[in-house]
């Protein structure tokens, strides 16, 4: 499953941090997400100090980050009923952990893939799925193209996000789902 925007929603300016990546590194193209257009950019240097400044957000942003309790108790009663959980995300390794820690869920997830991982949420799929397994398998994002990126790899995907309890309502039916295999 994804972390920002998924389990959590940490409040990042992303129009301010675009214009002072546009400030550093020139024109985004508009169809691209920051981290397509990241992977793109050949000079190591400029994609380091974009990151960074990317970090330094996202830092801010966990600050006040919108917590739903009602997710974590229902993450942990997933993993209590057996489910194998996995995050992806595209915020700095750091940046996640801290944002688990402050939920108390850093240690409800077995596999972790970040941006420092790889860009490329595909990859970041991949890279989680050699670690657990392609079995029985469903990925959770709060974008269009995480559910894009799925279909790609061939794993079902839904999309959830917390600022509407959507995912409250998905992990609810996962938990059903379990309750009627236990």
């Amino acid at each position: 499953m994804d972390l920002d925007g998924t389990v959590v929603r940490l409040k990042v300016d992303w129009r301010a941090v675009r214009r002072k990546l546009e400030g550093l590194l020139g024109p985004l193209p508009p169809d691209k997400t920051v981290f397509e257009w990241l992977s793109k950019v050949e000079k190591e240097g400029e994609v380091k100090e974009a990151l960074r400044l990317i970090e330094h957000a996202e830092k801010e942003g966990l600050r006040s980050a919108q917590l739903d309790w009602e997710v974590v108790e229902l993450l942990k009663d997933l993993r209590r009923r057996g489910a194998v959980l996995a995050l992806v995300s595209m915020q700095a390794k750091n940046v996640v952990d801290e944002a688990l820690e402050k939920m108390g869920l850093k240690e409800e997830f077995e596999v972790i893939v970040t941006r420092d991982q790889s860009l490329k949420r595909e990859e970041q799929l991949r890279e989680a799925l050699s670690k657990v397994g392609w079995g029985d398998v469903l990925f959770i994002g709060d974008r269009d193209e995480d559910l894009e990126a799925a279909a790609k790899i061939g794993i079902p995907a839904i999309k959830a996000r917390v600022v509407d309890g959507s995912i409250k309502r998905e992990l609810r039916k996962l938990l059903r789902k379990l309750s009627k295999f236990s």
